[in-house]
């Protein structure tokens, strides 16, 4: 991995090193990473990907893959000298589309060209194959522009180049949400040099051809919800019953089956039953909004009634005695935590966007204040103390998180025994309401499974 390195520039080198091996890891739960070596690192390689998540999404790529990666950006990002130069050290290069002027497009021609160069060179190049970012479990109709700049940077060398495509699937968990989880999941290569003799014979057929070859192949690599009407279903769904799949079906680090495949699997039962009958599926639909309504009415969520604990002294303690630990992390953490947030909040217009602007912002003012707060603390405290606070900077970040995600589940507990406690009648309802639902997700489960058993 070294070795690439030093054939970049030292910006791109240490945002590498960085973003891509700290700041995102810190950022995410958890990356979950599939078919890396798929990559041939000999080989010009184009990774067409679907593009759920704005910035991001290239972020994500870029900092899993070793080898330098270059990405094509719509190119009214570029739009100061000093972008230009800063973007481009970072490996991002314009793209011209008509909503920037039908007079910029000619642009493209150069651009087109400079990557046909870069792949003769044997680099990898990102392609964003949907041409829109849309914030959905679904993958847009591809253009063609991704098969076009294909065949010409084969066709530039007589089909010499030896051109991959690898397709690549994005999925979050939740992808606006600080300490959600990814799926990066990449396919087997695709040559190029399988589609001479149809491309010699008709440039049109042969276009559509890998076109529909690249659409197939990030559609496999994703979790696709085909109906907008059912996101929510299926994202409740999972919220109630996929640890219990995930124990069922044994989900383990290296089995056979994995997290995603649990997830599509849900997705993929949700797209047949809608197809077979809609208005039964859709009723429960009703029944888990319902459900939620009530939890959210309490305050709890569902994980609580998943194992009705109630008793929350102990938490009680613990708060307590780690409370002390926890305000030093507040203060020295929260306003370069929260101003990132309250940012994208005011000046994104574009859920796609606000992940992107909150992790950028965070990312520099993170940087901003710990040199800020470092250089006081020395200039107060001396040397020692300096040593001290610079470790636990950082670990009363990781501290103050974790910590308020605990007093949030004490306080659910607290909600859930009061609840309990004073309406004894309206909680009996409510478990059996869950109780419910989950016996009609396993009759679901278990007819989906007679025709799909490798699901």
């Amino acid at each position: 991995m070294f070795r690439y390195f030093l054939q970049q520039s030292a910006l791109y080198s240490f945002l590498k090193i960085f973003i891509g091996k700290i700041t995102l890891k810190l950022y995410f739960k958890k990356i979950h990473l599939h078919g890396l070596d798929n990559i041939p690192f000999d080989k010009p390689v184009i990774l067409a990907s679907n593009h759920p998540n704005s910035f991001m999404d290239a972020l994500v790529i870029k900092a899993a893959v070793d080898k330098p990666v270059y990405s094509l950006v719509r190119s009214d990002v570029f739009n100061t000298p000093f972008k230009m130069w800063l973007l481009g050290k970072m490996n991002l290069m314009p793209i011209y589309r008509i909503q920037e002027g039908a007079d910029k497009l000619n642009k493209n021609e150069e651009v087109f060209k400079k990557c046909y160069r870069m792949l003769g060179e044997n680099k990898i190049i990102i392609i964003f194959s949907e041409g829109i970012c849309v914030q959905e479990r679904r993958l847009r109709k591809l253009k063609k522009g991704t098969s076009r700049i294909v065949f010409g940077a084969e066709a530039s060398t007589d089909f010499d180049m030896d051109l991959k495509v690898v397709c690549v699937g994005l999925s979050y968990e939740k992808p606006s949400l600080f300490r959600s989880e990814v799926h990066l999941r990449l396919s087997a290569p695709i040559s190029v040099q399988e589609y001479k003799s149809l491309y010699e014979k008709n440039v049109a057929i042969a276009t559509n051809e890998l076109t529909k070859k690249i659409e197939t192949g990030i559609a496999e690599q994703m979790v696709i919800i085909e109906n907008k009407e059912t996101d929510i279903l299926v994202s409740n769904i999972e919220d109630i019953y996929k640890k219990q799949l995930l124990t069922e079906f044994n989900v383990k680090k290296n089995s056979n089956i994995s997290d995603f495949d649990v997830t599509k699997g849900i997705a993929s039962a949700v797209n047949y039953f809608y197809k077979q009958d809609s208005t039964s599926l859709m009723k429960l639909d009703v029944s888990l909004k319902e459900y939620y309504k009530q939890l959210s009415k309490i305050g709890v969520r569902d994980h609580l009634m998943r194992t009705k604990k109630t008793s929350y002294i102990v938490d009680v303690i613990l708060i307590v005695l780690g409370f002390p630990f926890y305000l030093f992390g507040l203060i020295n953490n929260y306003t370069p935590y929260i101003l990132p947030y309250k940012l994208a909040k005011k000046i994104v217009r574009k859920v796609e966007f606000f992940a992107s602007i909150n992790f950028g912002a965070g990312f520099f003012l993170f940087l901003i204040f710990y040199i800020l707060q470092i250089s006081i603390v020395g200039l107060l405290f001396g040397k020692v103390i300096l040593l001290y606070y610079i470790v636990l900077l950082p670990l009363s970040a990781w501290y103050a998180h974790n910590f308020t995600v605990f007093m949030k589940k004490a306080k659910g507990k607290m909600a859930l025994s009061s609840f309990m406690k004073n309406k004894p009648s309206e909680a009996k309802a409510l478990f059996e309401l869950r109780e419910k639902l989950i016996t009609e997700m396993e009759s679901y489960k278990r007819e989906y499974l007679k025709i799909v058993p490798c699901a």
